[in-house]
């Protein structure tokens, strides 16, 4: 007979996301790759949840896909995968819909994190270019490293931006210099 999910060491192993310092898109990866290998044709379903963003998913249209994961049984199980592997905000989201429904709970998961990650981002690109400077001069220091690795954050992880001109770069610069540093 075939394993329990949550019996599997690897899922034990796997980290709790809602945790600090765990990202949802590795944290996402690691349990796509997972249920891949314990469950085959996972895969193709993780991604077909994902593509329904704000579409609730319907058992009548997983069906006409032709998954080879049988709907009732794989909805239960990731279901009883997302509750163990999450807390905090992410175990609300799990949490809002129907007990046993995970493949509607892994769709509401993926839809807030990437709204979530789209607002950081809008968020984090003006902080770039128009920057808060510094109250004291001996904090100058602390804000341009900041400064520096927020930008670098969006030119790494923020697909839909191009790199920020060197011109910009050079007014929010000068936003964060004051006092006789200013000068210079």
């Amino acid at each position: 007979s075939k394993k329990v999910l949550l019996e599997y060491t690897a899922v034990n192993n796997m980290k709790v996301m809602g945790s600090q310092g765990v990202k949802y898109k590795e944290w996402d990866e690691k349990l796509i790759n997972l249920l891949s290998q314990l469950r085959v044709g996972s895969r193709e379903v993780m991604i077909w949840i994902k593509e329904s963003k704000d579409k609730k998913i319907e058992k009548s249209e997983y069906e006409s896909k032709g998954f080879s994961l049988q709907y009732s049984e794989f909805n239960e199980e990731l279901y009883s995968l997302l509750k163990e592997k999450t807390e905090g905000e992410a175990a609300e989201k799990i949490s809002q819909g129907n007990k046993g429904e995970g493949m509607e709970a892994y769709r509401r998961l993926n839809q807030w994190f990437s709204v979530l990650s789209g607002l950081d981002m809008t968020s984090k690109r003006a902080s770039v270019i128009r920057p808060t400077p510094p109250t004291r001069e001996d904090q100058v220091i602390s804000y341009v490293e900041s400064w520096e690795r927020d930008w670098r954050e969006i030119e790494l992880y923020d697909e839909d931006s191009e790199k920020l001109p060197v011109k910009y770069k050079i007014a929010a610069i000068k936003c964060l210099l004051i006092g006789e540093i200013k000068s210079y």
